[in-house]
């Protein structure tokens, strides 16, 4: 017996000591100054000129003690974007486009694995009308480089580092819980967020951050659909 018990609590302390000893080479959270005030305006500066990118993303959606996963590849130029979705209860591969159509009514398209498709004012509305539920793809837009949409009223707290540890807007909370390193991407963009509306949660890890490199394909990846 005590031959057995031995090596089990040796085990058990070399696991309390690993822990103790990583909870205590944490690096400390930068204390908010005047300086980080000053960065966060020149962050602020920066992000606001990226609308290109290519991004893969895993997502979880909590909803009512559930949670459903979600697999998101999105490519955006400017105003023009395809968002395609690994979609949760059976809905398969979705499509969500945008472009630059006159008619306010039908600037978004979602196109269902049957080749069925849907014209809406907002990506909310198309995806609330499919699923019974909503990515704020609008928000999203801004948050995921870590930026407050413009003209909209917020409330946020930055880090230390002067980027951007919470926001308040349009009804979400969007918590950013991880960026890329400088190793990993220049503009050290969020990699980790937790968004929060009423009774629902939006788990989001990317990644990868690439920037789109536009190609003589690009007309048929943004189609136009007036």
């Amino acid at each position: 017996m005590t031959l057995l018990i031995q090596p089990f609590f040796s085990r058990l302390l070399a696991l309390v000591l690993v822990i103790l000893i990583g909870a205590c080479s944490q690096t400390p959270e930068l204390q908010v100054t005047q300086e980080s005030e000053r960065s966060w305006d020149r962050r602020q500066q920066q992000l606001v000129n990226i609308d290109e990118w290519e991004i893969h993303a895993r997502i979880a959606i909590l909803l009512e003690d559930k949670v459903y996963p979600l697999v998101i590849n999105w490519v955006r130029q400017q105003e023009r974007s395809l968002m395609i979705m690994e979609a949760p209860f059976g809905q398969g591969v979705i499509r969500l486009q945008s472009n630059t159509s006159t008619n306010k009514n039908e600037q978004f398209k979602l196109t269902l694995v049957d080749g069925r498709f849907h014209l809406g004012p907002t990506p909310e509305v198309l995806l609330f009308n499919l699923l019974g539920w909503s990515i704020p793809v609008s928000g999203l837009k801004s948050w995921i480089k870590g930026l407050p949409q413009s003209n909209v009223d917020s409330n946020y707290e930055i880090y230390g580092s002067g980027r951007l540890k919470s926001l308040q807007q349009n009804g979400w909370l969007i918590n950013y819980l991880d960026y890329f390193s400088e190793q990993e991407q220049p503009q050290q963009l969020p990699k980790r967020l937790y968004l929060k509306h009423k009774n629902m949660g939006i788990k989001m890890a990317i990644e990868r951050w690439e920037k789109f490199e536009v190609s003589v394909e690009s007309e048929s990846i943004f189609p136009n659909f007036d």
